[in-house]
């Protein structure tokens, strides 16, 4: 039945009277209850110990790289038996060899020899018991055969000898080239070959002989790492210096002799001056096992403080495993560093 006030004529909403509060009781603590919770704070304890103690880390590290371009840079090399700390050394390999074509020649002209009679000789000679001297005329003397020589024609030679000057080269150079030791560079601008036509015999006994000629090639071989570190310094102007780095276009860099070419293969400069012209990138090297090192046992929140520390470093990131872990791990052998 619905409920209307008369003086407002508004409905009059039948109010509910008010539920009780239901109080649970409370629950009783049984030894049950503690066993299974401390054994479940325990294991979590346990997991977060070896977690921690069998932590991982691996970390990714990119190298400082500074672009540079050189245009005809002086550089000094010093022998190696000269050079001091800072120098740039040098040393040399020097090979001799030979090579032989077989040529065809003409006949040269021969003299003839003109063997005359032999005059008679007074001898004497016993007959009949008495000493007789007579007049004797002795044999002829033995002919010589004919020798005849063979020669390359004056307008031949020097084709000839041209062709033989680059048998000998290739020959050198190939032999050079399983010769330099590792850490050395080899540029052909600082090759020079000696080598003499006037040396090559251009006659023989027969009509086909071999032609022969010998050559002497000097290689001036510059250690790498070292000049790596002199063109770093020059690009740098000595404002910082670092303990290694790497240039992969060392090979490719146009160099090429400023000082006089030697003029003889047994002349040994204590000094050469060379030239470079050419762009590449240097890129500092840092060893992943001093990163290691200087990780190992570490807040992870010290990371980017550890690696500003390092200047070769240009960035790095890491990831830990497990995730919870709040420090390097204490074996070195336990982070893995991969540096590009």
């Amino acid at each position: 039945m619905k409920l209307y006030d008369v003086l407002t004529k508004k409905r009059i909403e039948k109010v509910a009277p008010p539920e009780e509060e239901y109080i649970a009781p409370p629950k009783k603590t049984t030894f049950g209850h503690i066993v299974f919770w401390g054994g479940i704070v325990l294991v979590l304890i346990i997991i977060y110990t070896l977690g921690v103690n069998l932590a991982r880390t691996k970390v990714h590290i990119k190298l400082r790289r500074i672009p540079f371009a050189l245009t005809d840079t002086h550089i000094v090399l010093v022998h190696e038996s000269k050079a001091q700390a800072g120098d740039v050394p040098f040393q040399i390999i020097k090979v001799t060899d030979q090579a032989q074509r077989e040529v065809i020649g003409t006949q040269a002209p021969f003299t003839t020899v003109v063997v005359k009679k032999p005059a008679p000789i007074k001898q004497t000679v016993i007959k009949k018991g008495k000493k007789v001297t007579v007049m004797v005329t002795p044999p002829p003397a033995p002919v010589a055969p004919k020798v005849f020589t063979y020669q390359i024609a004056d307008a031949d030679r020097e084709n000839i000898a041209n062709t033989l000057s680059a048998d000998v080269f290739e020959r050198l150079k190939r032999q050079t080239r399983t010769q330099i030791p590792d850490g050395l560079l080899l540029n052909p601008e600082l090759q020079f070959f000696f080598f003499n036509k006037n040396n090559i015999s251009f006659t023989g006994n027969t009509i086909a002989f071999p032609a022969i000629a010998q050559g002497t090639l000097t290689s001036y071989l510059i250690n790498t790492q070292v000049l790596e570190q002199a063109i770093a310094a020059t690009v740098l102007h000595d404002t910082k210096t670092y303990p290694e780095v790497v240039i992969p276009e060392i090979g490719s860099l146009q160099i090429k002799a400023i000082s006089a070419a030697p003029l003889d293969p047994n002349t040994i400069p204590d000094t050469f001056t060379i030239s470079i012209t050419g762009t590449g990138t240097i890129i500092t090297q840092a060893s992943p096992e001093e990163i290691q090192k200087e990780l190992v046992g570490k807040k992870t929140a010290a990371f980017d403080s550890i690696l500003a520390n390092i200047p070769e470093i240009d960035t790095g990131t890491f990831s830990m495993y497990p995730f919870w872990a709040r420090n390097f791990p204490k074996i070195q052998s336990r982070i893995t560093v991969k540096v590009d």
